[in-house]
């Protein structure tokens, strides 16, 4: 959600409930067919739901189709498409961004994206700026903080576990768990 606030959404949502057809200025100017009834509907749960967190498109039909039939959703959709609210880019870099992405290796973040409809090349793209040496090793780091009381020589593998089931690598998760452990008891467990 980039160059719009959520104050610009609970705007943009007070607008659509009194005038649901009218112009707004975070729509391009575009023919857009009036909603009926049930598109206005699905539009203001759509706008409610991405008040409290975003989505990726393909996640928010999902949502709006568990209470509105498949034409409403469509329409309600096609009134957000241009809107920063429904952007798969901004969603896909603000996911691996969050702390989610910083705690995790780029084959689960890209797994989870799929799974949220956002393309592979979207995907991609917003996996070009996520390390998994960097992120593995700060993983471990603060982790290895928690350890303190496991005895020595269950660390080490209770760490390595811990990385994998995040997805790094075991070669990422041996080094990434001796560093860190190294660097907080001052030996290589």
């Amino acid at each position: 959600m980039t160059g719009q606030t959520f104050e610009d959404l609970r705007a943009l949502i007070g607008r659509r409930e009194s005038s649901p057809d009218a112009p707004d200025d975070s729509v391009p100017a575009r023919p857009r067919a009036p909603l009926d009834a049930a598109g206005r509907a699905a539009l203001q749960q759509a706008l409610r739901l991405l008040s409290v967190r975003g989505y990726a498109t393909a996640e928010l039909r999902r949502r709006l189709l568990r209470r509105h039939e498949a034409d409403a959703v469509d329409g309600a959709l096609r009134s957000l498409e241009g809107t920063s609210f429904l952007d798969d880019a901004a969603w896909a870099a603000s996911y691996v961004g969050g702390m989610r992405g910083r705690e995790r290796s780029s084959a689960i973040l890209r797994r989870d994206m799929a799974a949220r409809g956002v393309d592979g090349a979207v995907a991609a793209s917003a996996l070009e700026t996520h390390d998994d040496e960097v992120a593995a090793l700060a993983v471990a780091r603060r982790r290895a903080g928690s350890l303190r009381t496991v005895p020595a020589e269950v660390r080490a593998r209770r760490l390595r576990d811990y990385l994998l089931r995040r997805g790094f690598s075991a070669g990422l998760a041996q080094r990434a768990t001796a560093a860190a452990l190294s660097e907080a008891f001052g030996t290589d467990d």
